[in-house]
């Protein structure tokens, strides 16, 4: 079994022909109430199947879709494209990614088709969890290393800067 997971960052757009009311303006980053804000504005923001499921922090939504479901991943992500227009709303598909969680020996030929203008990657960071393909936590145990070297070498770089 392998799902299907999209982050789908939002920008509010206007759509007036007045060159004074064509603005671009996202959720304000950094506040304190953008985020309560967005999930707010995307309450509406629904799966056409049961099965799958809409996940909403901040700007970014998430979409998950099981292999059984009687709606395609292509189905579900048409409805967030029409929803989103329909509410002034565009999709970055620059930033939209597409992970397929499979075993690691599935057969490549076997994937779903590739979405337009998507890009499909082995591993993707939701809040601060890498994941990949696979769910091994390979990735997040290299980044997280990473961070704790950087962090150590910090601090003994600090520590031979008091230590005069």
């Amino acid at each position: 079994m392998y799902m299907y997971i999209k982050s789908i960052p939002f920008v509010l757009t206007g759509d007036s022909n007045d060159i004074r009311d064509r603005h671009t303006a996202s959720i304000v980053q950094g506040s304190g109430i953008g985020p309560y804000l967005f999930i707010i504005y995307a309450m509406g923001l629904k799966c056409v199947s049961s099965y799958n499921t809409i996940l909403k922090y901040a700007d970014e939504t998430i979409l998950l879709v099981p292999q059984k479901s009687p709606v395609s991943l292509e189905e579900e992500f048409a409805h967030i494209i029409d929803w989103s227009f329909n509410n002034k709303l565009t999709i970055n598909t620059s930033k939209t990614k597409e992970t397929v969680f499979r075993r690691s020996r599935f057969p490549n030929k076997l994937l779903p088709p590739l979405l337009p203008d998507i890009q499909r990657v082995d591993f993707i960071k939701l809040l601060v969890i890498y994941l990949s393909h696979t769910l091994f936590p390979d990735q997040h145990i290299n980044h997280l290393l990473s961070q704790c070297n950087q962090r150590l070498y910090f601090v003994l770089v600090l520590n031979d800067e008091l230590t005069f």
